[in-house]
This record gives structure tokens, sequence and C-alpha cells, in this order.
């Protein structure tokens, strides 16, 4: 629900392709919708929570009673903007902060006892890609969710997700390491979500635009899966269901 997504696609700014966009992911087999009114892209800078509680406020209030089989993740920083959501019915909340811009938020989701999408970044959106450097990508990951699982714990936050969190201050090569060495994050014990959909790793390599980026996000997606991913964050729902079926039926019969 942002004017300037990363793909012009996904932006929703009125009700009536919101809930068009819903119902059409609902029928093409999603699981989980997240929905976010702040923009993460490179360069984006976060605006205030009072704006980000505006622009959902036009849209959430009735969507859990009427899609009650839905899982709706929040995908915000701010404490206030978490739990406006989860008031309205909502389940998760999706931090690509690591409740960095503020700390509150971790008690929200400790009081709700909801599960907490945990994202791996070096630096902010606005500055994030301004020459992104690791001794080792892998392992600078790892120590990352390591130090936040403990803290997280002693708030008493037991269900985790975590995000890697391609495009978020990395190179091109350090997000092919880390969907090559994804596996490693099985140690956490903790579902491991995916978010690549049409990013720059894809586009900037192969030089296609956002929009032509479809068949080598799918191709990347069953990478994924193969790799260790749980779930997997996508534009585009029905292509996305289609490589996980083809996933389980390969996974199924090896």
């Amino acid at each position: 629900m942002t004017p300037d997504s990363y793909f012009k696609d996904s932006r929703i700014t009125n009700s009536t392709a919101f809930f068009n966009r819903v119902g059409k992911m609902v029928n093409e087999g999603v699981d989980i919708i997240d929905i976010g009114a702040i923009s993460t892209r490179p360069g984006a800078k976060f605006i205030p929570q009072e704006a980000e509680i505006k622009r959902l406020k036009q849209f959430i209030p009735d969507l859990k009673s009427n899609y009650p089989q839905i899982l709706f993740s929040i995908d915000t920083v701010y404490g206030e903007t978490a739990k406006f959501c989860l008031d309205h019915g909502f389940d998760i909340v999706n931090d690509v902060s690591a409740w960095s811009v503020d700390t509150t938020l971790i008690d929200v989701v400790s009081q709700w006892n909801c599960p907490y999408i945990l994202m791996h970044a070096q630096g902010n959106p606005e500055t994030m890609q301004n020459n992104p450097r690791y001794d080792n990508v892998t392992l600078d990951i790892l120590r990352f969710f390591k130090r936040k699982l403990a803290a997280l714990k002693s708030k008493g936050v037991q269900q985790v997700i975590i995000d890697p969190g391609f495009g978020f201050g990395k190179s091109i090569d350090d997000n092919f390491m880390i969907l090559n060495k994804l596996s490693i994050l099985e140690i956490l014990e903790c579902p491991i979500l995916i978010g690549l959909s049409r990013k720059s790793m894809i586009t900037n390599y192969l030089e296609i635009t956002t929009e032509s980026a479809l068949s080598a996000t799918s191709a990347l997606h069953m990478v994924s899966l193969q790799n260790g991913a749980n779930i997997l964050r996508v534009h585009d729902v029905k292509e996305a269901v289609q490589v996980r079926s083809l996933y389980e039926k390969l996974a199924n019969d090896a």
C-alpha cells in the first residue's frame, strides 16, 4: 500500500484494487498475505507511523472477517502499527529492522504471543545498498540471528521466522552466496522465509526489467525450497504455488 514500491504492479492505492488483489491471491492459493504501508525498497525513507496507520485504516478493519481462513502479516517497523493490526485480526508481525527502529515493537509481539519475522539487514533502506561489505556473509548472518534469537527468547518471544534479507544491504554475489548456503540456517531450528521475488539480484544480474523477471524468480524459488526455505514471500501467487507443487512432487518421489 505504497506509491513507490519497487515493483509497480504491487502498488495499491484504492480499496477496489486492494480487495481485488486480496481476492485474486486467495483464489490462487495463498497461505499468508503480507501487507505493508511503508516502502522498504533501496533508497526509501521510513515514513512516520502516524502516516503508515492512516494508510492502513483505509483497508484493513474488516479484512480478517472477510477472509478468516487466511493468515495476515503486517510489514512494519513500529510497535503502534503492529498493535493496530493485531487488534484487527492480523496474525504475524514482519519487521525488516530487527526492532532497531522502535524497540516497543518486541513488547507488542511478546504481549500478543504472535509469530515474528526477524530479518537480517545491513543498514537501513535509505543507505543499505551503498557498498555493503562482509567478512563472510553467511557466517555474519548466522551470528546475527543467534544474537537476536537469544534477545527475543529473553523477551518471551517464542515463535520466530527468520529471513536472510535478500537485497537488504547485500551485493549480487552476497545474495547468491546466501541462497547457495541457505541450509546453514537450518541449524537455528526456525522456519526460513525467502523474499527474492523480482529483486535486483535477478534483474541486475540478468540485465532485465522487474516486469520481465517472473520466470527467473520462479527458478530461484525452486532452488530456495530445495535449499531449505519453508515460506516464499512472492508477488505472483499462482506461479509460486505451481513451483511448490512441483517441488513437493520431486521431494516425495526422491
